[in-house]
C-alpha cells in the first residue's frame, strides 16, 4: 500500500501542505538544480491543452551540501525567483519543494526525482491509479503534451508504466552543438531499434524526462532510486519487467541540447566531449551484435532452453559455459511453462544485460562504427529504402518517423 511504502522507503516527511483536489489524477514532477530555464518549462506544459481531470507540477529545488557558495545562492535565487512568478499568476496546481544541502552521498537527479516522486505519491492518497510524471527542467512539450498522457493511461487501465516519444530541440543551435545533437540521438535511436530488431521484448526508450509510472506501480517496484545518473535506467528496467508497458507517441518532450558535467553519461556528457574534442565522428555500435541476439532470441521464444554449444559464439565468451548452463537449470527447473520460462529468461537478460553485452561485443569481436555507417546498415535490414545521399539528420529523421508512427 502506498501508506505502507511512504512509511519505509521516503526520503523527507510530507512537503505539501496544501490539500489535493479530490480527483487528482497526474503529477508532473520536475527536480530543478540551478536551472534557468526552468520558468519556460514551466510555461510550456501550462500552454498544452488541459487534461479533463486535475493536475498538479512539483518542482524539487535541490543541490548537495557541497555545493559552492555562489551555486547555492543562485539556486536560492531561483527559488524565489520561480516562487513570485507563481504567485503573481496566481497559480495553484504548481508546488516547490526545497530539498537544498542534501546529503553528498546520495545528492543528485537520483534523489530529487525519488523526493518529487514520493511526494506526488502522498498527494494521490489511496488513489493507486494516479499518474507520475518525470519531465525535466530543461524541457519543453507539445501542445497535445498533458492531453495525450492522460487519455493513454485512460485507455489502457492496466497500464503500469509509459515512455513518452522524445525529440531534442534543435532550435537555434549552431555547430558543433548542432551536428553534436543530431549524431547523439541518432545513436540512441539506432541502439534502441537495433535491439527492437534483436526481438529483445523490453525494447524500449529510457529517457527521464520522458516516462510517466502509476503510482501503483512505482511503489511496488520500490520507488525510484538515488543514483547520481542512470536513474531513469535502471528504474524503467525494473518497472518494464511488470509488463503492461506502453509508449505514448502523440505527447512529445523537447529536451535540451546543453552541455553538462554533472553526470558521467547522458546529453550533456555526450555534448561536451563532442564540443570539447571537436569531434567530426560518432560512433555507435556494430550492427552485427544484434545478429547474434537475435537468433538467440529466436530459440528462446520457441520455449527451448538451449545448450551451450548451440548458442553464438558471442553470447557464449560473454557469458562462459558453466554460467550458461547453470541459469538454463535454474529455469528449468522453476518455469513448468513455455511462457513462464521466456518471462523469466527476458527478466534474467534484461536491458542492462543487453547494454553489457553489446559492450563486450564491441570489445571482443567487432569494433563501434561511425553511428551513420551502422545507422544506414540498420535502416536496409528494416526495409527502408536509402538513395545514399542521406545526412546525418535525414537518417535521424527516418528513425524518428518510424518510432512516432
Amino acid at each position: 500500500m502506498i501508506k505502507n511504502y511512504l512509511n519505509s522507503f521516503a526520503f523527507l516527511e510530507q512537503q505539501i501542505i496544501a490539500l489535493p483536489e479530490e480527483d487528482l489524477n497526474m503529477v508532473i514532477v520536475i527536480p530543478s538544480r540551478i536551472e534557468s530555464s526552468l520558468i519556460e518549462s514551466l510555461q510550456s506544459v501550462l500552454d498544452s491543452d488541459l487534461p479533463e481531470k486535475p493536475f498538479e507540477i512539483i518542482i524539487v529545488f535541490n543541490h548537495p551540501l557541497c555545493e559552492s557558495i555562489d551555486n547555492k545562492e543562485e539556486n536560492e535565487r531561483l527559488f524565489k525567483e520561480c516562487s513570485l512568478w507563481i504567485d503573481q499568476r496566481a497559480i495553484k496546481n504548481i508546488h516547490l519543494i526545497k530539498a537544498f544541502d542534501l546529503p553528498n552521498k546520495h545528492a543528485g537527479v537520483g534523489l530529487a526525482r525519488k523526493i518529487g516522486m514520493d511526494e506526488a505519491l502522498r498527494r494521490f492518497g489511496s488513489n493507486e491509479k494516479g499518474i507520475i510524471v518525470a519531465l525535466d527542467a530543461d524541457c519543453k512539450v507539445n501542445k497535445n503534451y498533458l492531453r495525450a498522457i492522460e487519455k493513454a493511461f485512460t485507455l489502457s487501465p492496466d497500464c503500469n508504466a509509459a515512455s513518452i516519444y522524445f525529440e531534442h530541440s534543435t532550435l537555434d543551435l549552431k555547430e558543433p552543438l548542432l551536428s553534436g545533437i543530431i549524431n547523439y540521438e541518432l545513436h540512441l535511436r539506432y541502439y534502441n531499434q537495433l535491439l527492437k530488431y534483436s526481438g529483445h521484448p523490453y525494447a524500449y526508450h529510457t529517457v527521464g524526462s520522458s516516462m510517466a509510472v502509476r503510482a501503483s506501480a512505482y511503489y511496488k517496484q520500490g520507488g525510484m532510486n538515488k543514483r547520481k545518473a542512470g536513474e531513469d535506467f535502471y528504474f524503467l528496467q525494473k518497472v518494464i519487467q511488470l509488463g503492461n508497458f506502453i509508449e505514448i507517441k502523440d505527447a512529445i518532450v523537447y529536451p535540451s541540447a546543453r552541455i553538462s558535467d554533472r553526470v558521467p553519461f547522458g546529453t550533456g556528457r555526450a555534448m561536451g566531449e563532442w564540443v570539447g574534442e571537436n569531434k567530426v565522428e560518432f560512433d555507435s555500435y556494430h550492427p552485427d551484435a544484434a545478429e547474434d541476439l537475435k537468433y538467440l532470441f529466436k530459440l528462446i521464444k520457441k520455449g527451448s532452453m538451449p545448450l551451450y554449444s548451440e548458442i553464438p559464439e558471442s553470447v557464449g565468451m560473454f557469458f562462459g559455459e558453466r554460467v550458461w548452463e547453470e541459469k538454463m537449470k535454474e529455469l528449468k527447473e522453476n518455469t513448468s511453462t513455455k511462457e513462464a520460462f521466456i518471462l523469466r529468461f527476458f527478466q534474467w537478460f534484461n536491458l542492462f544485460m543487453c547494454f553489457k553485452y553489446v559492450h563486450f561485443y564491441r570489445d571482443n569481436f567487432k569494433a563501434n562504427i561511425p553511428v551513420y555507417e551502422a545507422a544506414s546498415t540498420l535502416l536496409k535490414k528494416l526495409k527502408i529504402e536509402l538513395n545514399g545521399k542521406e545526412s546525418n539528420f535525414d537518417l535521424l529523421d527516418k528513425f524518428r518517423k518510424r518510432e512516432a508512427s
